[in-house]
C-alpha cells in the first residue's frame, strides 16, 4: 500500500510541474537539458535538490553525458528508472523479524531512506539522524519482541548503511547550506549497532562485521574533520565483546591478536582484557580451542597484572573458568592457587569466583585453603549454589570488599 501511495504522489508532483515521466527520467544524460522541476530548484554548493541523481557533482557529469539510455528509462513505472544496482526495495532485500511492531517501522525507515539518497521527496515524513538512532533503540529494546527475537542486530545495521551512504554526499564547503538535514550516522547510531551486535551470537562473521564499522568511523572521522567519530575504547571494546560471544573456535586467538594492536594505540582498559578473558573462558568447542584458550587467558593474565589497571571480580570468573581446560592437573592447581590468592588479596571474591573455584581447584588444594580460613580441615566442597552462598558469607571480609556485588550472585 505505501509503494503504491509513493507512486501516486510522484506521478502527482510531476503533473502538476508539467514535467513527463520520461523527460524527468533522462534529464540527467543530457546536459543541455534542464526540467522545469529543476528550474526553480535552489543550488546548494555541488548539489542539486530534486533532480534524479539528487546529490551528484559535477565529478560524475561526464560519466552520466557517456551513458546511453537503457531500457529502464522507457517504463512507466518511477521505481524502474534505477537500475538494479542503483535502488533497491527494503521490503524484499531484508530478512524479516518475528514481531511485526519492529518489522514493518525498520522496513519503512529503510525505504525513506533509500527514497531520499535517490531524490524521492517524500515531504514532511522525511528520515533523520535522530529518528533513526530511536529506531535503533527500539530494536535494542528486549521488551519488544523478547530476548530470542533474531536479526535485530543485523536490521539496526542495515539502517547503519543506509546512513552511511550520505557521508559520501557532505559538501566539502561547511558552509554550504543543504534543503535538508542530512541522515548522518553519529556516535550514538554506531555504538547502538556495535551493542547490539557485541550481544549476537553467531559466527565470525558478526565480530568482522564490528571491526569493520569501527574501523569506518575512523575513516570517516578523518575524511569528515569530525572528532566525534573518532573510535575511542568503549567501542572497540563492543568488537571483543562480539569475539567473546562468537561461537568461532579460534575466538580466544583473534580477541587476544586485536587487543595486542589496540595496545599499540592505547586504546585498552580493563574491560578490554575482560573480554578477552570471557573469549578465552567460553572457547569450549573443541579439545584444540579449550587448550588454546587456556593459555591465551594465562599469558593475558600474566600481561595484565604488569599493567596498572584495576582488576575485575569478572576478570577472575573467566580466569578461572579458563583455567579448567589446562589438561596437567598440578599445573591447573597451582594457576588456581595464584589467581584465587590474588582474587582474595584484591578483595574480589563474589559468589561466582567461588564457585569457578570449587570446580576448577582439586579438593585438596580447597581443603587446603578454605581450612586455614575457617580452621576446620574437614570443610566439605560446597556442592550447590545455597552453600556456596553461606560459605561466602563467613569468609574474611577483606576478601569479599571489593566483589562486584550487584545481585546476589555478583551480577
Amino acid at each position: 500500500l505505501q509503494g503504491l501511495l509513493r507512486r501516486q504522489n510522484e506521478n502527482d508532483y510531476l503533473a502538476k510541474m508539467g514535467v513527463s515521466k520520461r523527460h524527468y527520467a533522462t534529464c540527467s544524460h543530457s546536459k543541455n537539458t534542464k526540467p522545469p522541476i529543476l528550474q526553480h530548484a535552489s543550488n546548494r554548493g555541488d548539489f542539486i535538490f530534486g533532480a534524479h541523481k539528487p546529490f551528484s557533482t559535477s565529478k560524475s557529469s561526464d560519466r552520466q553525458k557517456s551513458m546511453k539510455l537503457s531500457l529502464y528509462d522507457e517504463s512507466d513505472n518511477w521505481e524502474d528508472w534505477f537500475s538494479g544496482a542503483e535502488y533497491e526495495n527494503a521490503w524484499v532485500s531484508l530478512e524479516p523479524l518475528n514481531y511485526p511492531q519492529l518489522d514493518n517501522p525498520t522496513r519503512h525507515l529503510i525505504q525513506l531512506l533509500q527514497d531520499l539518497y535517490h531524490g524521492i521527496d517524500m515531504g514532511l515524513d522525511r528520515p533523520t539522524t535522530l529518528r533513526c538512532n530511536k529506531m535503533i533503540r527500539n530494536l535494542s529494546d528486549t521488551s519488544q519482541g523478547g530476548k530470542k527475537l533474531m536479526g535485530r542486530a543485523q536490521r539496526a545495521d542495515a539502517i547503519l548503511r543506509q546512513m552511511e551512504l550520505f557521508q559520501k554526499k557532505v559538501p566539502s564547503n561547511k558552509s554550504a547550506r543543504l534543503p535538508y538535514e542530512l541522515p548522518l550516522p553519529n556516535r550514538d547510531t554506531y555504538f547502538a549497532v556495535l551493542r547490539l551486535y557485541a550481544n549476537t551470537p553467531g559466527s565470525a562473521e558478526i565480530p568482522r562485521r564490528c571491526q569493520a564499522i569501527v574501523q569506518g568511523m575512523q575513516q570517516a572521522s578523518e575524511e569528515l574533520a569530525d572528532l566525534d567519530l573518532r573510535p575511542n575504547v568503549i567501542l572497540w571494546n563492543q568488537v571483543l565483546s562480539a569475539w567473546a560471544v562468537s561461537n568461532h573456535s579460534e575466538k580466544a586467538f583473534e580477541a587476544a591478536s586485536l587487543l595486542q594492536e589496540l595496545k599499540k594505540d592505547d586504546v585498552v582498559d580493563s574491560s578490554s582484557y575482560g573480554h578477552v578473558l570471557r573469549a578465552c573462558a567460553f572457547s569450549n568447542m573443541n579439545e584444540r580451542s579449550k587448550k588454546l584458550g587456556s593459555e591465551i587467558a594465562i599469558r593475558t593474565w600474566t600481561e595484565f597484572e604488569g599493567i596498572d589497571l584495576e582488576s575485575t571480580s569478572y576478570m577472575y570468573t573467566f580466569l578461572l573458568q579458563a583455567i579448567q581446560h589446562l589438561d596437567d592437573p598440578k599445573r591447573r592447581d597451582r594457576e588456581a592457587e595464584v589467581a584465587f590468592l590474588k582474587c582474595c588479596q584484591d578483595g574480589r571474591v563474589n559468589n561466582h569466583v567461588l564457585h569457578e573455584f570449587t570446580k576448577t581447584a582439586s579438593k585438596g588444594l580447597y581443603q587446603s585453603l578454605m581450612g586455614k580460613v575457617l580452621n576446620n580441615k574437614n570443610t566439605p566442597v560446597p556442592e550447590d549454589a545455597i552453600s556456596i552462598t553461606r560459605l561466602l558469607k563467613i569468609l574474611p571480609y577483606e576478601w569479599t570488599q571489593n566483589a562486584n556485588m550487584k545481585t546476589q550472585w555478583g551480577w
